[in-house]
């Protein structure tokens, strides 16, 4: 097998345990010994940016969220995103593959910074994350 694709879609799973991962920790800036206003301007960025997150990454809903992922045997990539995108890049090290969840880290083209990709048990069919997860261990060249 040359490559492997996976078609991505909406993780309610992943939605929740970043949810809870906010939630948490808006109660630890509300415990915080600062003033009130602080307190509240806190939480109040970390609901916009929690609120975008999930969107993004376990919804699938903004235009940038990432669809289908693409990997070949070299450890090249693409992805596409909802608006059609296509991004090219290259798997780098730290993947990460396991029953529960897989974790890739994408270098792509143009962009300074590497994406972290986690993909629950819901966000693809079992069949794919099983192939993804064989691919990784075993085809992906070092």
């Amino acid at each position: 097998m040359e490559y492997i694709d996976v078609p991505l879609r909406a993780s309610s799973r992943l939605a929740w345990l970043l949810l809870a991962a906010y939630a948490a920790a808006m109660v630890a800036v509300v415990a915080m010994p600062l003033a009130w206003w602080l307190r509240f301007a806190g939480c109040a960025l970390l609901l916009a940016v929690g609120a975008i997150m999930i969107r993004r990454h376990a919804l699938l809903k903004a235009a940038d969220s990432i669809v289908r992922l693409r990997l070949m045997r070299d450890g090249s990539c693409e992805l596409v995103t909802r608006d059609q995108r296509l991004i090219s890049g290259e798997l780098r090290p730290g993947w990460f593959a396991s029953p529960l969840m897989v974790v890739v880290r994408i270098a792509c083209s143009g962009e300074r910074f590497s994406r972290g990709i986690a993909l629950l048990a819901d966000a693809a069919d079992a069949d794919s994350l099983r192939q993804l997860r064989v691919f990784l261990r075993f085809a992906v060249e070092p």
